[in-house]
């Protein structure tokens, strides 16, 4: 595999981008994110919160009509 910079069409803009401090730490986020073994278990668990959280809200939410005129995502 060639170094990042090292692309035949691309690697002076590639080289460019990567030199400027923003591009580079968000690159070393990234790669933090995906390698770090914890990562997956919390994005997986804030996935299943959201759904029981929204599976909660739908539930409680009672209608007497069909449409009752309540925007109930709207009206907290």
């Amino acid at each position: 595999m060639r170094p990042i910079g090292d692309h035949p069409r691309f690697g002076a803009a590639c080289a460019t981008l990567l030199s400027l401090p923003a591009i580079t730490e968000a690159f070393a986020e990234w790669t933090k994110l995906r390698t770090e073994a914890g990562n997956s278990w919390l994005l997986l668990g804030a996935a299943v919160l959201t759904v029981a959280v929204s599976a909660g809200v739908t539930a409680t939410t009672r209608c007497p009509a069909l449409h009752c005129g309540v925007d109930a995502p709207g009206s907290a």
